[in-house]
């Protein structure tokens, strides 16, 4: 992955300015959303939380432990320091814990496909919430 500094340039201003902000990662499983998110947040010392691990990808659905992230968003955001959500249908997620990303960060890769179940999945997800025409800032990466 080339190194996203364009990325750390439009995001100073808002890391380094207090109270906490929620600073969201979304795009397909398998662009780099995490790698993004773990330079992002070694770069600016940085809470990261990677909702995809509180996931289950069923054939054709998606279950997520979304209490579980609520409660460890809020716990994050009492420091007071901007944290990082990274994951697949975020702003899907956002919207059953009732919060908005203050910053949206879109990750997209050419050339890239995903599995024909999650394809369906994440078709119906982008033409329900838009991520990349709702993105602050749209990220293309590299493999």
């Amino acid at each position: 992955m080339t190194r996203p500094t364009g990325s750390t340039n439009a995001l100073t201003p808002l890391l380094y300015d207090l109270p906490g902000k929620v600073v969201a990662i979304d795009g397909r499983d398998g662009v780099g959303k995490t790698t993004l998110g773990r330079y992002l947040a070694w770069v600016f010392n940085i809470s990261l939380i990677e909702t995809d691990l509180f996931m289950i990808e069923g054939t054709g659905s998606v279950e997520r432990w979304t209490t579980d992230i609520d409660r460890i968003v809020r716990l994050r955001l009492r420091k007071p320091r901007p944290v990082i959500v990274e994951g697949v249908m975020l702003l899907e997620l956002f919207e059953t814990i009732e919060r908005q990303p203050d910053f949206l960060i879109y990750a997209e890769m050419a050339q890239h496909s995903t599995g024909e179940a999650m394809e369906c999945l994440l078709n119906a997800y982008e033409a329900r919430f838009d991520p990349r025409g709702r993105a602050n800032l749209v990220v293309s990466l590299e493999p």
